[in-house]
């Protein structure tokens, strides 16, 4: 028994993942794996509740209380079925306000013993995976992504992009002459509204996301402007 507390307390150490273990009432049991620490941080506390722990608004808390709840023994719902209710499968999480949030996915298995001829579910095994890096590769890849395709783009469509900028130029003279007004009215701000949406369409087409998504912005802000003469 010693030797087999031994080998599993080495195999805990080793994985590159948090192991932990919660009841029904999300107290967190005193077992884990190493790497629980380096994820949770110093606010993982044996006995304290695991909801707690990665929940900060009372909605997701009571949301997250009721599916542990839900997942020990239900004669009507397989396991899959259970997992498919999940408040969350990937958390943002902070060790602490000065430190970044942290993407983790997780993971949630059952324990179940056998006794007598009967099976009794006794745990949850939480697995939790820091992503966050993984989450930051894939975001790199997809922005090398566009930028390759926003050149390859360009340098097919030289002649449509010389237009483009020779057009948006003029609009972007137009707008700075109604910013330049004393006063901008309702069918001004309407214009510069126009303005903004043709630059960002054709810059759609061409692949400049950048500047596709600064004029989204853009629009957003306008959507705001009170609907009435005179505005500023």
């Amino acid at each position: 028994l010693a030797q087999t507390n031994k080998s599993l307390t080495e195999i805990m150490r080793s994985i590159n993942q948090s192991i932990l273990t919660i009841n029904q009432d999300s107290t967190i049991n005193p077992e884990f794996s190493s790497r629980t620490v380096d994820i949770y941080g110093p606010q993982l506390v044996p006995g304290t509740s695991f909801v707690d722990l990665i929940s900060d608004s009372e909605g997701k808390k009571a949301y997250w209380k009721k599916w542990i709840h839900l997942a020990f023994p239900n004669r009507f719902l397989e396991w899959n079925n259970v997992v498919a209710l999940m408040p969350d499968k990937k958390l943002s999480y902070h060790v602490s306000p000065d430190h970044p949030a942290k993407q983790i996915r997780l993971n949630i298995l059952p324990i179940d013993v056998e006794e007598k001829g009967q099976s009794t579910r006794q745990k949850l095994m939480v697995i939790s995976t820091d992503i966050t890096r993984e989450e930051e590769l894939e975001k790199k890849i997809s922005n090398d992504g566009r930028k390759n395709q926003m050149t390859i783009t360009l340098l097919r469509s030289r002649s449509m992009f010389d237009d483009y900028c020779a057009e948006t130029q003029h609009r972007f003279r137009t707008a700075a002459d109604l910013f330049n007004q004393e006063s901008l009215a309702k069918k001004d701000v309407e214009e510069l509204f126009r303005i903004i949406h043709t630059i960002k369409g054709s810059g759609a087409s061409l692949n400049l996301f950048p500047l596709t998504e600064l004029c989204h912005q853009l629009e957003s802000e306008l959507a705001q402007v009170p609907a009435a003469e005179g505005v500023f």
